[in-house]
């Protein structure tokens, strides 16, 4: 697949989330949702619009995840860890 990798200070194996993004057809300001988008700047960050709720947020990550692992059987770990009330993005 060509994914650029490199081995996290814990000896994990990491993997550009911004290429696993693109690869599997998603690019900077692309929408995810109706009200989450990727950033004009960056595919990996996502920015919610104005309305835009923590389930919404919750369902596009889990849509963003999905396709990756679909795309690529890679599963992407969201950072950083949310706080506070989230629903669970496995489903």
């Amino acid at each position: 697949m060509g994914c650029p990798t490199h081995h996290d200070t814990d000896g994990q194996l990491r993997a550009s989330a911004g290429w696993l993004l693109e690869h599997v057809g998603l690019h900077p300001g692309d929408a995810v949702s109706a009200s989450v988008r990727c950033s004009t700047n960056r595919s990996p960050t996502l920015v919610a619009d104005t309305g835009a709720t923590a389930t919404d947020f919750t369902e596009a990550l889990r849509w963003l995840i999905e396709r990756v692992v679909e795309g690529t059987a890679i599963t992407l770990h969201p950072e950083p860890t949310r706080i506070g009330r989230w629903e669970s993005l496995s489903g």
